[in-house]
């Protein structure tokens, strides 16, 4: 029986020192971390890795466009996100490693099987101008925010329904914060009047007279491109899979537009895991709204919860720094 662990379980008071301390330092660097792909499988063995890569995947910036451009900086919007896992990378080494069974079909006794990301973060708009945004992470999430990884036995994710993204053993829960490193910026074409142009095919991935070609047929979209980078405090994580204890998590993504490596979305999944958003983005993409909608290439790194003895020497540390600070203060005085 798999058992998904809290933090809070795994090293009582020590955890949470530790994602305070993570959180202290803003910018956290990445760890290698134990990985099984399959859990308690026997089909792959479990590896160390740094980074995990996702496949092209939908990225839904809901009630973000007014009156034909990004809406006014200060104000948010909800990020909606789905994709796969695609592959991992060793750590040390830089090796790309591709599980058995990842994405493909059944060979008993070995599994096919998927890894999804869903995800809903909101976002504030911090500049707007000439075709240029940037935004970040908002200090107030939205009830409705959340990180999500499932496991799979039954690799059926469809990018043009969005279901299948948030079904099977859910096998990490985490929450987007602004306390930890968070940016994203996008550029659109835009004319001398710095009007976005709007005037390329939305998609043009899917064949003509497929299902996706037909529904997306006189849709059309802004041409864009940016990058984004949404940080996470891990709430809890099957231990089956993750074998290193895990407690904040980053994603680093290039989102662009229009889609040509992958089918667009119709429908996104919510806090129920549903895939009940409907991509609202109008018959000109990035114009129209009040939604917009991109292809993302994402990848995610962890930290590592310090051991405790590395977290007793943090904490001792601390107390040392503070105690010299108060006999110099004492001194001076």
């Amino acid at each position: 029986m798999k058992v998904f662990t809290s933090l809070r379980k795994l090293f009582p008071s020590l955890a949470v020192l530790a994602v305070g301390l993570s959180i202290a330092g803003s910018t956290v660097k990445a760890d290698a971390i134990l990985f099984d792909p399959d859990g308690t499988a026997p089909t792959n063995p479990a590896f160390q890795v740094g980074s995990f890569g996702f496949e092209t995947g939908n990225t839904l910036a809901q009630a973000s466009i007014s009156g034909g451009n990004i809406i006014a900086p200060g104000n948010t919007f909800q990020l909606f996100l789905q994709t796969r896992l695609t592959n991992l990378t060793a750590s040390p080494g830089g090796n790309t490693i591709t599980p058995l069974g990842l994405n493909g079909v059944a060979s008993p006794p070995n599994p096919a099987f998927e890894i999804t990301l869903t995800a809903s973060i909101t976002e504030r708009v911090l500049t707007s101008s000439g075709g240029v945004a940037t935004f970040q992470t908002n200090g107030v999430q939205n009830a409705n925010s959340f990180i999500r990884l499932f496991y799979d036995t039954t690799p059926d994710s469809t990018n043009f329904t969005g279901a299948g993204f948030a079904d099977g053993l859910q096998i990490l829960s985490a929450t987007p914060s602004a306390s930890l490193v968070s940016s994203g910026d996008f550029t659109v074409s835009v004319n001398a009047q710095g009007q976005p142009i709007a005037n390329s095919a939305f998609d043009t991935f899917d064949t003509p007279g497929s299902a996706p070609a037909i529904a997306y047929a006189g849709v059309t979209s802004v041409t864009g491109s940016g990058g984004a980078i949404i940080s996470a405090i891990v709430n809890s994580f099957d231990p089956t899979f993750f074998l290193t204890p895990i407690n904040t998590v980053r994603f680093d993504a290039f989102n662009n537009v229009p889609f040509n490596q992958t089918t667009p979305s119709t429908n996104f999944n919510n806090q129920t895991n549903t895939p009940a958003v409907v991509a609202n983005r109008g018959t000109t993409n990035g114009v129209s709204g009040p939604d917009f909608q991109f292809q993302s290439r994402t990848s995610a790194a962890f930290t590592a919860v310090p051991e405790p003895a590395s977290v007793g020497m943090m904490a001792l540390g601390v107390v040392s720094v503070l105690g010299y600070t108060w006999r110099k203060r004492r001194q001076a005085a």
